[in-house]
C-alpha cells in the first residue's frame, strides 16, 4: 500500500524459506502477484495465479478453446477456507485487464460450481455478462446464463441469472426497436418471447 516495492519482495523472499500452513502459502503467493501487478507486470502476476491455484487445490489453468462456452466443473473441495474461488477470480480479473476476455469468462465459469460461495457465483454470472456484453455477444451472454439457470435453479445465485437473462431480453429488444426492426418473424420463437 506505501508502494514499498523493494521490501515487500524481502518480505516475501524471507517467507518463502519457511514452511507455511497451506492457506498461509497461499496468501504470500497473492501477494506476490499483487505485487507483480503493482509494478506494472501483470503477465507475471498472472503466471503466479497458477501458484495460486495450485495451493488452492486446482490443477494449474489450462488454456480453454475460445470457440465453445466453458464448461461448468464442480470441485470436490475448495481448499483451506474456500481460496480457490478466489483464485479463480483474481486470475480472470488479470485477464480482463489483459485484455484477454474469453480467457477471463473461462476463469469466471470455474465459479459457477455449486460448491463455490453464492457470493462468487453472483460475481461470476455478472462477470461472464458483462464480459460478453462488452464483446456484443448478447446471445453468447444469456446461453451460458440459461445453461447456469437451467443446471443448478435451486442454487442461491439461480435468481441473478434469471434476472440478468431478463435484462438481456429486455436490451435485446430493446436493441432492435432501435435499429428498426419493430416487427419479428413468426417463425423465432425466441425473438417473439422478447
Amino acid at each position: 500500500a506505501l508502494k514499498q516495492f523493494e521490501a515487500a519482495e524481502e518480505t516475501l523472499a524471507e517467507l518463502s524459506l519457511h514452511p507455511l500452513a497451506p492457506d498461509s502459502a497461499w496468501r504470500r503467493e497473492y501477494l506476490r502477484c499483487r505485487l507483480d501487478l503493482a509494478q506494472g507486470n501483470p503477465e507475471a502476476a498472472l503466471q503466479n495465479t497458477t501458484n495460486l491455484l495450485a495451493l488452492a487445490g486446482s490443477p494449474a489453468a489450462s488454456p480453454t478453446n475460445a470457440s465453445s462456452p466453458p464448461a461448468i466443473v464442480n470441485y470436490p473441495d475448495f481448499g483451506p477456507g474456500g481460496l480457490l474461488p478466489e483464485s479463480w477470480a483474481f486470475r480472470a480479473s488479470i485477464l480482463e485487464r489483459l485484455d484477454r476476455v474469453d480467457e477471463a469468462i473461462a476463469a469466471y465459469t470455474n465459479n459457477l460450481a455449486t460448491n463455490a460461495p453464492v457470493n462468487q457465483q453472483r460475481r461470476a454470472l455478472l462477470k461472464i455478462a458483462e464480459l460478453n456484453l462488452a464483446q456484443d455477444r448478447t446471445a453468447s451472454a444469456i446461453e451460458i446464463l440459461e445453461n447456469y439457470w437451467h443446471q443448478y435453479p435451486g442454487s442461491g445465485a439461480a435468481d441473478m441469472a434469471l434476472l440478468a437473462i431478463g435484462e438481456l431480453e429486455l436490451r435485446q429488444e430493446l436493441a432492435a426497436r432501435t435499429n428498426g426492426v419493430d416487427q419479428v418473424v413468426a417463425t423465432e420463437p425466441r425473438a417473439t418471447n422478447l
